[in-house]
């Protein structure tokens, strides 16, 4: 079982009311995340990608209201960690995130006050509010590239909980060597470490991945359209090749 942010209804209120209220409104206690009513009526195409996206959520990944996901957004920003981004549309909750929602607990007291969240709605909280799970707000449901973002948070979720002391050191020398290589700007320079080319990562993408940490460049990697690094990859770094592809089919697995 994953490690409970509270352990109780007093530490809720007594130690994290502020913080932990951000992610109000998580949805039913079943593990199944329900949205609300999000979906502009007459959009066939909007309700298809919404039902679709909603279907592909499983136990411990839920909705959070947008208001509610923009606080939680100003936390992580704060930090110049990698963690945030000033328009996120998810998080999986790792022990060093919910650290710094609780680093910045008197910051948001009064925005989180005005959430008025009930005695059900803590209930909620103290049964869902975990590390492990992860969150999106109700906005992303309807994006077309909900599941890349779906993917790269449940990498996040495989790296912090699954691997081994030694495959993430085998991760982490990949991510190193295409960092390092990425930097270079010969003109005799291998196509699949120039940026911005087919197949490869964008300017903004390397940017955030040398900001954040390493499990980024994987979670990055795995919401699709990079084959070329991933072949590059198999060829040359097949174990770390391996340990990859098997997150990613975990990853990207239908919810049977």
């Amino acid at each position: 079982m994953r490690e409970s942010l509270t352990n109780s209804r007093e530490t809720v209120r007594k130690l994290v009311i502020g913080c932990i209220s951000i992610l109000g409104l998580l949805g039913a206690g079943t593990g199944k995340a329900e949205a609300q009513d999000v979906t502009p009526p007459g959009e066939e195409a909007v309700n298809n990608t919404r039902e679709r996206n909603l279907k592909a959520l499983r136990a411990g990944e839920y909705l959070v209201l947008d208001k509610v996901m923009a606080i939680l957004n100003q936390v992580y920003t704060i930090f110049p960690t990698g963690l945030g981004l000033k328009n996120a549309f998810g998080y999986y909750l790792d022990q060093d995130g919910l650290k710094l929602l609780l680093s910045q607990k008197a910051k948001f007291d009064e925005k989180i006050k005005e959430l008025n969240l009930s005695e059900s709605e803590m209930s909620t909280l103290e049964e869902m509010f975990k590390i492990g799970n992860i969150i999106f707000g109700h906005r992303s449901i309807n994006d077309p590239n909900f599941m890349g973002l779906l993917w790269h948070e449940r990498i996040h979720k495989y790296m912090a909980e699954d691997l081994s002391a030694e495959e993430k050191r085998l991760l982490n020398g990949v991510k190193d060597f295409f960092m390092h290589n990425f930097s270079q700007s010969t003109s005799s320079i291998e196509p699949i470490f120039k940026v911005g080319n087919p197949g490869t990562f964008s300017k903004f993408q390397l940017d955030y991945i040398v900001n954040a940490k390493t499990d980024d460049f994987w979670s990055i990697l795995a919401e699709g359209n990079f084959t070329n690094v991933e072949s590059y990859i198999a060829e040359h770094f097949p174990e770390a090749s391996a340990i990859y592809k098997r997150m990613k089919t975990k990853a990207t697995a239908e919810k049977k």
